[in-house]
């Protein structure tokens, strides 16, 4: 789980690297040097000669040739054309059904490779299917892995089920790391030259203490103490916006959404001109810095509003009474741990806090330069 933790990451770092598609029905969208930026519930990219494309919502998709990359992020993402550049893409189900001729990226449910990838491959999935040839390496963490292709380079998985097809064939370097000693009975046509290693858990180890349900409730505890902490302190420190930023989320928790994702599209295409020039290269560190920063932030303000909602909706609350501020910052905080605690869904549900609250946060300095999308008051 650590090592798929640490590949996720380096997924998601990734997406800061290049640019992604264009839109159909979108909430806003501008097109800035050739490339497009997209947030909405469903964003189609349709426009032709577009370089780069930026898209997020519920559903996205391309549908004309792209010249340059592609960064997409929503529950349903396909593309349906062709890539010159990379791919980094994020979401429940990634479909790829055209030609890619640079590296894809993925961070996903499920992914199904259906089109031919010239590049690298590096994906965290709970399942992946790889149906047609990679001309590169690839580099995969998932549950449940499925091999019914070529591929020319090596090939790195971590998993607990690896199953390899008759059509599957691997031209490099075969490593398979593993829980599951059993990870390979599934496959009937594994390739020679596999090298298994299976790593036990930490439960086989004879000097391993298994945490006891005190020493979980402790960590619970700890977690929401801090959470509360925190929230506790901004709500104090600055009441007022608090309360505005707080509000917002709640009254309008899908713009606040939308307008989270175009930020971050926005922020991306930013770093990407950076990148540039050799001096702007230098800041984009601190605008990683700076998007986990805001983004936090935002998570913050976003788990304070649910708080603040549930004592309206049940009760009464005072923004006026520091009592009632850290009140609702401990019961924002113990509603979002719960829903943490949802296998897989809960990871997303924080994931749509953190940008509903990254939209109240940053999206109105943003708006200030920018006069599109959702309007947050």
């Amino acid at each position: 789980m650590l090592r798929k933790f640490i590949i996720a990451l380096c997924v998601f770092v990734g997406v800061a690297q290049l640019a992604i598609a264009q839109e159909n029905t979108d909430d806003a969208s501008f097109i800035w040097a050739n490339d497009f930026f997209a947030a909405g519930n469903t964003v189609i990219a349709k426009a032709q000669n577009l370089n780069d494309v930026f898209l997020a919502g519920d559903t996205v998709e391309t549908k004309s040739n792209l010249e340059g990359s592609a960064h997409m992020a929503g529950r349903i993402v396909t593309v349906d054309a062709p890539v010159e550049g990379n791919l980094y893409a994020l979401g429940q189900t990634i479909s790829v059904n055209n030609p890619i001729n640079g590296n894809l990226s993925a961070g996903a449910q499920t992914l199904i490779l259906d089109a031919a990838l010239a590049g690298n491959l590096r994906a965290v999935a709970q399942t992946v299917y790889l149906n047609q040839p990679i001309s590169g390496s690839v580099l995969l963490a998932a549950d449940s892995v499925v091999i019914a292709t070529h591929i020319a380079g090596d090939l790195k998985i971590f998993s607990e089920d690896v199953r390899f097809t008759d059509a599957a064939k691997i031209d490099g370097k075969l490593e398979i790391s593993t829980a599951n000693i059993d990870a390979m009975k599934g496959s009937e046509h594994a390739p020679d030259q596999i090298e298994l290693m299976v790593d036990k858990h930490s439960e086989d180890d004879p000097h391993h203490e298994p945490q006891g349900p005190l020493e979980w409730v402790i960590e619970a505890l700890q977690d929401i103490a801090l959470t509360t902490a925190l929230i506790g302190i901004l709500a104090v420190i600055f009441p007022n916006w608090m309360s505005y930023t707080a509000g917002t989320v709640v009254q309008a928790p899908f713009a606040a959404l939308w307008s989270g994702m175009l930020s971050l599209a926005v922020i991306l295409g930013l770093m990407l001109v950076l990148v540039l020039t050799l001096i702007g290269a230098l800041t984009v560190p601190l605008f990683l810095i700076f998007g986990f920063v805001v983004f936090w932030l935002g998570y913050l303000v976003a788990t304070y509003g649910i708080g603040v909602y549930v004592l309206e909706k049940f009760g009464s609350f005072d923004g006026s009474r520091v009592l009632e501020r850290i009140i609702a910052a401990l019961i924002g905080a113990v509603v979002v741990f719960g829903l943490s605690m949802i296998p897989f869904l809960g990871f997303f549900a924080c994931l749509a806090l953190g940008f509903a609250g990254l939209g109240v946060v940053i999206w109105p300095f943003i708006s200030r330069k920018l006069p599109l999308g959702p309007t947050l008051s």
